[in-house]
């Protein structure tokens, strides 16, 4: 429910350890600056933050809040199936494919397809 671009993180005590073992660590991959430690606001975002992300997140999570999550996925189901319905009949006559062939085993929330 928000755009692509913003991701969590979760990790724990053992994984903070195997990382503060390691000598070099990339400023890209290195949570702990994400995580708290971070001196500047912009280190929390490995640069600007996201802020069109942040806010989307914001909406989404009222959204979820105000529908029911039961209903986010009932509609998250109906879109998904229409998705694929479009796409179905696309790849009939042309290049497209749908890259998950079984309806079982697609997400409800990304459809991803091949282009021949």
């Amino acid at each position: 429910m928000v755009p692509p671009g913003i991701s969590f993180i979760f990790f724990n005590e053992k994984a903070a350890e195997a990382r503060n073992r390691l000598e070099r660590v990339s400023k890209y991959w290195d949570w702990n600056l994400r995580s708290g430690e971070g001196i500047e606001f912009y280190q929390y975002f490995c640069g600007t933050a996201p802020t069109h992300h942040l806010y989307g997140l914001r909406e989404a999570l009222d959204m979820i809040e105000e529908e029911g999550l039961e209903a986010v996925w009932e509609r998250h189901e109906r879109l998904a199936r229409a998705i694929w319905a479009a796409c179905e009949a696309w790849q009939k006559d042309g290049p497209l494919r749908l890259n998950v062939e079984d309806r079982n085993h697609r997400s409800r929330a990304v459809t991803s397809l091949r282009l021949y």
